[in-house]
């Protein structure tokens, strides 16, 4: 069971994650509230190795999320935007030291915060500011990690060449399609033939319809041919067409 309260110290606002083990006692773990000094080194080292896995995930979102705020402000005030590094080594930490990780985990502390959640944490929702910074933030993940991303992703492809659908095979192709979009928003041509190869050969539905869905989002010549190939390949299955529609 999951209990988070508010803490007052030394004039700090700290958030606390108070997690009950099944030793029935508790444990505090500060996970800041906001960015500065101290507290970031700490947020940091918990985001790298904490044990317990909801406040690790918990610590690199509030990374995520302190760089996204941080950057949408830049944005309104007509600041260039420029890479947090503090998120940068976290995803490369993430990306080359976390081997033992498990895949599902490992994609969800690679994924950043979505544009609902930030847009909650703003006074006045700026959707476009939201939209560029995440933007900007994913092409220059994906472009500074280029080769860990790509190094990642052709170890996936071929572990999950087997067809089957349990806790292994889900995390892997969880992880894989993480870094496959990572990858497509670089923006580079090469990157999104990549994608449309995935979709192309895809032999789940999972793969198919995540592969589609970056193509979809990018403007690249590919976009086009893959809603034209998945279309024709489905339009007598009208829940997978669902699909279809929802992603444009």
């Amino acid at each position: 069971m999951l209990f988070r309260s508010l803490f007052f110290a030394s004039g700090l606002t700290l958030l606390c994650a108070l997690t009950l083990l099944a030793g029935f006692y508790l444990r505090a773990k500060p996970l800041l509230f906001f960015g500065g000094g101290f507290l970031l080194v700490e947020l940091t080292a918990l985001a790298r190795s904490d044990t317990d896995p909801f406040c690790r995930w918990e610590a690199g979102q509030r990374l995520f999320t302190g760089a996204i705020l941080r950057l949408i402000d830049d944005f309104r005030q007509q600041r260039p935007l420029v890479m947090p590094p503090v998120v940068l080594e976290l995803l490369r930490f993430l990306l080359t030291k976390e081997q033992e990780l498990d895949l599902a985990f490992r994609a969800q502390l690679l994924t950043m915060p979505d544009e609902g959640y930030l847009a909650e944490l703003m006074e006045v929702i700026d959707v476009e500011a939201v939209f560029r910074v995440r933007s900007f933030l994913r092409q220059e993940l994906g472009r500074l990690l280029k080769n860990e991303w790509t190094g990642l992703y052709g170890k996936l492809a071929a572990a999950t060449a087997v067809v089957g659908y349990d806790s292994v095979t889900a995390g892997h192709r969880r992880l894989k399609n993480c870094c496959l979009g990572y990858l497509v928003a670089t923006g580079d041509e090469e990157m999104a033939a990549l994608c449309y190869r995935q979709f192309s050969a895809a032999a789940n539905m999972t793969d198919e319809v995540i592969a589609l869905r970056y193509l979809a989002h990018h403007d690249t010549p590919y976009r086009r041919r893959a809603l034209d190939v998945f279309v024709e390949k489905w339009q007598h299955e009208l829940l997978v067409l669902d699909k279809w529609l929802a992603i444009q």
